[in-house]
């Protein structure tokens, strides 16, 4: 999905489908939070624009 960042980019959260403003730039790598369920996600890619938990935080919070 190529933004001509005129353009939010949007993407589904994979835990409850709502759908999460990415801003324009997206850079992959980056942490996101669902709005509607609070899933801490990551972009792992930007073609197809994806998002994944990440896993890093999601052991951190165990952890604590």
């Amino acid at each position: 999905m190529k933004n001509d960042f005129n353009q939010k980019m949007m993407a589904p959260c994979p835990d409850c489908d709502q759908p999460i403003n990415l801003g324009y730039r997206p850079r992959q790598g980056q942490n996101v939070t669902c709005p509607n369920c609070w899933a801490y996600l990551k972009i792992v890619s930007l073609e197809p624009l994806e998002l994944e938990w990440d896993i890093e935080f999601e052991d951190w919070v165990e952890e604590q």
